[in-house]
């Protein structure tokens, strides 16, 4: 199934990039989601298409550390330790209350995505 998932989101992510011109397009994944948008990075990556941008919403590092709720700090610390240009890896912490599942409510979310972006493709 991760497979397949993975295979659909470097499908929509190519034909995306097929048709976008100069605009940066990027993947987004929300908790089990960024699983698969990790892994299509990757494929993409291999395949010489390196991705514009990867945003990880409410993400874990492996499903045992996401059953015991293992501190996202050590996540951030592995993708900050193996990106080269340790400024395009940044960590944001939303308010209590909002938990994995309710960060779409925030209404900071998308401008903190925006501005993030707009600094990686200034």
């Amino acid at each position: 199934m991760e497979d397949g998932l993975t295979a659909d989101a470097v499908c929509v992510y190519e034909w995306t990039e097929a048709r976008n011109g100069t605009t940066p397009v990027c993947l987004w994944g929300h908790s089990l989601g960024t699983g698969v948008a990790t892994n299509a990075a990757k494929v993409l990556e291999e395949k010489g298409f390196p991705v514009d941008a990867v945003i990880l919403e409410a993400p874990f590092t492996n499903i045992w550390v996401a059953s015991i709720n293992y501190p996202l700090l050590k996540l951030y610390e592995i993708a900050h330790n193996a990106y080269r240009n340790k400024e395009r890896v940044k960590m944001v912490i939303f308010p209590p209350g909002l938990q994995q599942n309710f960060l779409c409510k925030s209404a900071t979310l998308l401008k903190t995505v925006r501005g993030f972006l707009s600094q990686q493709w200034a």
